[in-house]
């Protein structure tokens, strides 16, 4: 969740501007085919979930809200899973 504020055109230097940078972000490493993979630990914040979720390269495989139970492990396995599925070994 963004809470501290962040630079953006002319100065400008809010919250809100570190949202937008965040969106930036993800956009630009998505347009690179870069896979963009995201963990909600904790978050009430619909606007900041759904920004996350967004983020992802893929929102069925690669965002998770996992709240504040002892989820985490099992995200950390389904993308470890994920990775291993993408790497290719040959001669």
């Amino acid at each position: 969740m963004q809470t501290e504020p962040a630079f953006g055109p002319s100065g400008i230097r809010n919250v809100a501007q570190g949202e937008k940078n965040l969106t930036s972000i993800c956009t630009n490493a998505k347009a690179k085919g870069i896979t963009v993979i995201a963990i909600a630990y904790n978050i009430d914040d619909a606007d900041t979930i759904t920004r996350l979720k967004n983020c992802t390269t893929d929102p069925a495989t690669g965002f998770f809200d996992i709240g504040s139970d002892n989820k985490i492990a099992g995200a950390f396995e389904s993308i470890k899973s994920q990775i291993m599925a993408q790497i290719r070994i040959g001669k």
